[in-house]
């Protein structure tokens, strides 16, 4: 079959589109676009308007954590927040994990508000209809836009990490009334510190609750198996009798309800296994045993035969917590033999015997003696001095003080009161004469070759003893201080023998020792002083003041190692008259002159 082509109608010559009197609709609404579009500018000029007019002010309602700046302008609602609210804001805020809790301090944290930012924000200029809808209906609480730096904020919360921490509970027994009352185990929580830091960073502002942090769970090591297995087994035998600890020569029983309040458990392997706390152990074997722990004895030297012989050094013993722990544990774990030997461990002496034999003690290096006095008590507060300092070893490198050496000077120690110079006046005091130990002690020293440290002579001098060469001792401020410069230790010895305080430096000599005076110069007469103490003892002039010098040097395989010059220059030793005395004479005086008026009136 042939199919005819197509053939279109004729076309209207007066129409201009296909269809017929399709222009004419398109004349007739041709108006309707220009009137949407001028309706449509209309609405978009008023809403420009209306965001116009509503912009420059905060929303009304707005607060900022809890502060009102609803229908303020920016300046006012920037300042009302910098005084109510700035100042919380730099105090410290809490943040939990659970039962945890730790403070961020803002400024530490690098947390700061940004008022200014958020302010603007919601009242400049914004074609939003979500802020302009704010400004009409009212706005509430707004968020706070923060100034943040993130290393201090991501130092802050990592430090906090470890309080807001919850270790897991692991398996373990609990001593309740002599039994042991297994604990299960239970997971821990630890902080999730990038999400921690991202909720802090948006909610650190915010007053009230402590801020809740997002944190994760952690799993214990041990199972409620290994629990029941402990109790089934390690448990029951850890508690069936008591343990018979043999210490030293003496023996102790543990009993059960010790072996239980001393008990810790740990993994090990796959076993939860007990371990008895030695601290404790010890502290009830100390209390239930004597002499179990001694201190160590030094070696010394004795004088007995007048040369030096050594006095041998013991050992000090104690109870090594460690030692007791594992002995005691080893036989409470064990069903058959319940009796365990704890060793003590030797505590070696600073000095030993061995020590004392090397030392070198062989020869007097140095010595000196200066005659006593008629004085009963001086001479026995010397002899007391005497037996103090014998035997007292100096080792090389260490420091001899007198005043350390001798102790407290009290009665209860066994010091007596003779005489001494105390502000200018001859008069008594407890430990009166120990400046001739000072000065017998310092020339002995002097001989040996020993470093002089500190040394301080009388203000006046005293013909007993060699001029400038020697010094006085007063607690607390006047001292007698040498170091042993030697190789080897030294030794002191000092007694009261044929009137004389005797000193003696022993050792393996070292250095040559040479000395040398000056003549005395500046001499001056002593005179008549009034003294103001109200303590004040008269006494009557004695010795003249003049400087001395006095050289010592030193020799090492006869060569001069250094060479040093003493000077001091004494005081006259006036005659004392008290001012307290004169006052009383002139009293008196005056009084007899009265008297004696009195008396020519009445004849």
């Amino acid at each position: 079959m042939t199919i005819a082509p197509y053939t279109p109608p004729p076309r209207d010559a007066k129409a201009s589109e296909v269809f017929a009197g399709f222009a004419q609709d398109k004349k007739r609404t041709g108006k309707l676009p220009v009137a949407i579009g001028i309706l449509l500018g209309v609405l978009l000029l008023g809403y420009v308007g209306l965001a116009a007019a509503v912009a420059g002010s905060v929303p009304k309602g707005a607060t900022f954590a809890g502060v009102p700046v609803g229908g303020m302008t920016p300046d006012k609602a920037i300042k009302k927040l910098d005084t109510d609210l700035g100042p919380k804001l730099k105090n410290p805020f809490p943040v939990t994990l659970g039962a945890k809790t730790a403070n961020l301090n803002p400024a530490t944290a690098g947390l700061q508000p940004d008022f200014s930012a958020s302010v603007h924000q919601v009242a400049d200029f914004s074609l939003n209809p979500v802020k302009i809808f704010a400004h009409l209906a009212g706005a509430g609480a707004l968020e706070l836009t923060s100034k943040i730096d993130q290393t201090a904020l991501n130092q802050a919360v990592s430090a906090a990490a470890a309080d807001l921490k919850t270790p897991p509970t692991e398996a373990n027994f609990l001593c309740q009334d002599g039994k042991l009352v297994p604990v299960k185990p239970a997971p821990g929580m630890d902080l999730k510190v990038g999400e921690a830091t991202q909720e802090i960073a948006k909610k650190w502002w915010k007053q009230g609750k402590a801020l809740k942090v997002p944190g994760k769970s952690t799993t214990p090591k041990t199972t409620e198996a290994q629990l029941k297995a402990a109790e089934d087994s390690t448990a029951k035998t850890l508690l069936s009798g008591p343990i018979t600890a043999n210490i030293g020569e003496q023996k102790l029983t543990i009993p059960e309800g010790t072996i239980c309040q001393t008990a810790t458990w740990k993994l090990e392997g796959e076993k939860l296994t007990p371990k008895l706390d030695g601290g404790k152990l010890r502290d009830f074997a100390l209390a239930n045993l004597s002499g179990l722990e001694t201190a160590p004895v030094s070696a010394r030297f004795s004088f007995e035969t007048g040369a030096p012989t050594v006095v041998a050094s013991t050992n000090g013993t104690k109870l090594d917590p460690e030692e007791i722990s594992s002995k005691v544990t080893a036989g409470a774990v064990s069903g058959e033999n319940r009796e365990v030997t704890v060793d003590l461990t030797p505590i070696p002496p600073e000095f030993s015997t061995e020590d004392a034999n090397a030392a070198g003690i062989k020869e007097v290096i140095g010595e000196f003696a200066t005659p006593l006095t008629s004085n009963a008590v001086r001479t026995g507060n010397l002899r007391k001095a005497a037996g103090i300092l014998t035997g007292v070893l100096v080792k090389p490198g260490e420091q001899f003080s007198l005043e350390e050496s001798l102790g407290e000077i009290s009665v209860e120690n066994g010091w007596a009161a003779s005489g001494v110079i105390e502000n200018g006046v001859h008069t008594t005091a407890l430990g009166g004469g120990l400046s001739q130990m000072c000065v017998t002690a310092l020339n002995a020293a002097w001989f040996a070759g020993m470093d002089l440290v500190e040394f301080h002579p009388h203000s006046v001098w005293f013909s007993r003893y060699p001029m400038g060469r020697e010094c006085t001792l007063w607690t607390g401020s006047l001292d007698l201080k040498w170091k042993n410069p030697n190789p080897n230790p030294v030794v002191l010895q000092g007694w009261v023998s044929g009137g004389q305080l005797h000193m003696r430096v022993w050792g393996t000599k070292y250095y040559e020792v040479k000395t040398s005076q000056s003549p005395k110069s500046a001499i001056r007469q002593p005179t008549v002083k009034v003294n103001n103490w109200a303590e004040c003892v008269p006494s009557g002039a004695g010795q003249i003041g003049f400087t001395i010098s006095n050289t010592r040097t030193r020799l090492l395989n006869g060569k001069e190692v250094d060479s040093k010059t003493y000077t001091h220059t004494y005081e006259p030793d006036h005659q004392i008259v008290c001012a307290k005395d004169l006052a009383a004479q002139k009293a008196a005086e005056e009084q007899a002159a009265q008297a004696q008026a009195v008396q020519e009136q009445q004849d």
